[in-house]
């Protein structure tokens, strides 16, 4: 049997192509298709594709008209060149514009020219076939041909009764009733909004993603608004679910915005200003069919973000896409505005493309075979099929990419009639192999089957290792605890060995993928720790190596250095005062007459003080942050008192400080030869004042002079008691000893002496001595 790879999805709306040039119809025999029917048109909403009810219309709103067209009466009977024509009523305003449409194949098979009549006056639309005889090359039958054409339009004045338009394939009658009203306005209180889900209208965008293995041409773009009444939130995460099957969420297209952002009165949220980019790779998770994601945004405070991510879409008609968006607060759901009771932001959108057209020309007597990864979807190429027909005759093929880049497709050329088997005989690498033969009864319209594998490749475990330094004291094995996360829990717990290891075994992954982890050490709040707060992100490459097993490509992110946790110990400080004692034999103590300087051991002056009238001798506390031994002198300063010998010798002090490892200095304090005092000693000053009684009388040669002289001491002026006698037997000389050098306030004492009156003499002045 002649293999054909026509490849091709029955029942895709295709996408079209907006082109900027007019196409002119291919100048062939043509005939115009007078039986085409129209089973559907409908008004839809151009902001989310959803029925409207054309007596619910707004002036000046724009809305997409939706036609389905059936061409069956003409299978196998359609030329180049062959058109059909449908008009579009006053008073719509039409949007002027040409396409051409795209089958399954990516053929251009038709050309569409949408024109407008003026302003309230309504349009027409014209659809030409071209490009027919690329079927009839491919041995395949022109037959189910059907599709859909949009048209935009806008009600510009108000139409206030119900008007009835002709309508081809608007209800039974082919008739639509509208009324138009002009829009009113209403300001939105956005202090009401925690947060809200905008957007997902169906978008033409070519797309690829890796981590869903697989492209498409259509998306739906969704806006988040997070925080918008700037509410302080702790543990912030965001949950969102697709409730709709057949749906995914494309990961490469996630963007986080920080900023400030405006609500206008309709509550919608825009960027606006300054605003930053956020990474959210270490945050952002899906589950394993990338169905749900959750975004963990941990402590945000007041700020606001703007999330903006896409989903697949289908564009066939009937479709529509619904997601469920969640988010929580310390754990606790949060609800989309305060004022509502609704505790999540549930949106849905159509998925059809209503800004185009669309064409299905059905092959008949075909199989079309769609290989899919059973939890993800994901097209499948290279899985290997028998096909046997009602004779007995087998043939195998392998699926592959069709024209629209849809991966895991295969159709079979035209069939006879009759009941056909299906097996799948090999599979990819990682995949169950499913055995069990499928009957497939193959008539005029054809059969589409769907067959999905499940894959279950090999798990593989990793080792992930990190390491802990503590300064200032020893590490001990298990003291500190670590945790491996992704974005939204713990994967593994670890603690460290006596040489700082962090080791989480065992890891494992059971599909391919880029995994982002973090490790973060847990505050366990030991005495004098210091914690390193820092969080090590961790990229893990898991690959399947072609044989069905799993294997870790690369790890990023870990190891000695790039995850290296340093904490600190340092213990309570703690106080100690240094202490001697003061000794003076002779007289009584005065305080702070001694002074006393405190030296380290390096000889440096740590601090000076005085003694107490008790003898007492106490320095300023000195304050130690660490555990050691600390050798101090304590010497006395050499004065200048009279009467005073000082003690030079200095007093050796040794402080201890020791740490007990659990956050606590204690000190100890000894003295070297248990020597603490300083003895000194005072000795009361005097002194010796000796007198010489000189005549000047020629050695007394008139006989006049006195047979002795009495003179008295004063003491600053005053009369001691005191007093000598001079005369011939003491060669007119004595002395007064043991005289006080100082008075009580230790001033010096001005002595003097004077002769006392006598017979034989004048009297004579006093002298100071």
């Amino acid at each position: 049997m002649k293999k054909l790879f026509a490849l091709f999805k029955t029942f895709t709306v295709v996408t079209l192509t907006f082109l900027s040039v007019f196409f002119m119809v291919q100048k062939v025999e043509a005939k115009e298709l007078t039986k085409v029917k129209f089973p559907r048109t409908e008004i839809l909403s151009n902001g989310n594709a959803f029925k409207t009810d054309p007596v619910t219309l707004q002036v000046n709103g724009l809305y997409t008209l939706t036609t389905d067209f059936d061409l069956t009466d003409y299978d196998n009977n359609l030329e180049d060149g062959d058109y059909f024509t449908y008009d579009i009523p006053a008073p719509m305003s039409v949007d002027a514009r040409t396409m051409e449409i795209e089958d399954e194949h990516g053929w251009k098979v038709a050309d569409v020219v949408i024109t407008s009549n003026g302003e309230h006056a309504g349009g027409k639309v014209m659809v030409t076939m071209k490009n027919l005889d690329k079927y009839k090359q491919a041995s395949l039958s022109i037959t189910s041909v059907s599709g859909n054409i949009n048209s935009t339009f806008r009600i510009k004045k108000a139409v206030p009764i119900a008007t009835p338009l002709p309508l081809k394939g608007y209800g039974k009658n082919d008739r639509v009733n509208i009324i138009a009203k002009s829009s009113q306005g209403g300001a939105y209180d956005t202090t009401i909004q925690n947060f809200s889900k905008a957007g997902g209208v169906i978008q033409k965008k070519e797309w690829t993603s890796a981590a869903l293995g697989r492209s498409g041409s259509y998306w739906h773009p969704w806006n988040v608004y997070v925080n918008t009444n700037k509410t302080d939130r702790k543990n912030f995460v965001l949950k969102d679910t697709l409730k709709t099957e057949g749906y995914q969420f494309i990961p490469e297209t996630f963007k986080l915005i920080r900023g400030t952002l405006r609500t206008d009165t309709r509550g919608y949220i825009n960027q606006k200003g300054q605003f930053e980019v956020v990474d959210i790779t270490q945050f952002l998770s899906f589950n394993s069919d990338y169905t749900q994601f959750t975004l963990d945004l941990g402590n945000i405070g007041t700020e606001q973000y703007f999330l903006t991510y896409s989903t697949t879409a289908k564009n066939v008609q009937g479709t529509t896409i619904t997601n469920y968006l969640e988010a929580t607060e310390n754990g606790e759901l949060v609800k989309p505005f305060t004022n509502r009771s609704n505790v999540a932001s549930s949106a849905t959108q159509s998925s059809v493309d209503t800004s185009g057209a669309s064409i299905t020309i059905k092959p008949a007597r075909s199989i079309i075979l769609y290989k899919r990864d059973k939890e993800t979807g994901r097209g499948l190429n290279g899985v290997k099929f028998r096909l046997t027909d009602p004779n007995g005759v087998s043939t195998e093929f392998v699926t592959a990419d069709n024209s629209q880049k849809d991966p895991g497709v295969y159709q079979t050329p035209r069939l006879t009639e009759g009941e056909y088997t299906l097996e799948e005989i090999e599979t990819l690498p990682g995949y169950k192999l499913d055995t069990t033969p499928r009957k497939i009864n193959v008539t005029q319209d054809g059969q589409v089957v769907y067959w999905d594998n499940l894959y279950a490749p090999t798990p593989v475990e990793a080792t992930i290792t990190a390491k802990k330094a503590l300064a200032n004291r020893a590490l001990k094995a298990n003291e500190f605890t670590f945790i491996l996360k992704n974005a939204t829990s713990v994967i593994a717990r670890a603690t460290n060995d006596a040489d700082g290891n962090i080791t989480f075994s065992n890891v494992k992954f059971s599909r391919p993928g880029t995994y982002h982890y973090t490790i973060s050490e847990l505050n366990n709040n030991l005495p004098g720790v210091t914690y390193d707060t820092s969080v090590k992100n961790v990229e893990i490459v898991v690959a399947d190596d072609g044989t069905g097993k799993l294997v870790v490509t690369s790890i990023t992110g870990a190891g000695d250095t790039d995850a290296l946790f340093t904490n600190t110990y340092q213990a309570k400080k703690t106080k100690k005062k240094l202490t001697a004692k003061k000794i003076l034999s002779g007289r009584s103590l005065k305080a702070n007459e001694f002074e006393f300087v405190l030296k380290n051991q390096d000889g440096t002056v740590v601090s000076t003080t005085k003694n107490k009238a008790d003898g007492s001798i106490e320095f300023p506390e000195i304050t130690y942050d660490r555990a050691g031994t600390y050798q101090y002198n304590i010497e006395e300063v050499v004065g200048s008192e009279p009467g005073i010998t000082y003690d030079s010798t200095p007093i050796e002090v040794t402080v201890e400080v020791t740490d007990d490892l659990s956050g606590n200095l204690t000190t100890s304090l000894t003295y070297k030869d248990l020597r603490d005092t300083f003895s000194n000693i005072y000795v009361k000053p005097t002194r010796v004042i000796s007198i010489t009684k000189t005549w000047s009388d020629v050695d007394n040669q008139d006989g006049k002079r006195p047979s002795s002289v009495e003179v008295e001491l004063l003491a600053d002026g005053t009369r001691t008691g005191q007093s000598l006698t001079l005369d011939a037997s003491n060669n007119w000389q004595a002395s007064f000893s043991n005289l006080d050098k100082y008075d009580s306030s230790d001033n010096e004492i001005a002595y003097t002496v004077a002769e006392k009156q006598s017979q034989q003499a004048t009297d004579q002045p006093s002298q100071e001595i």
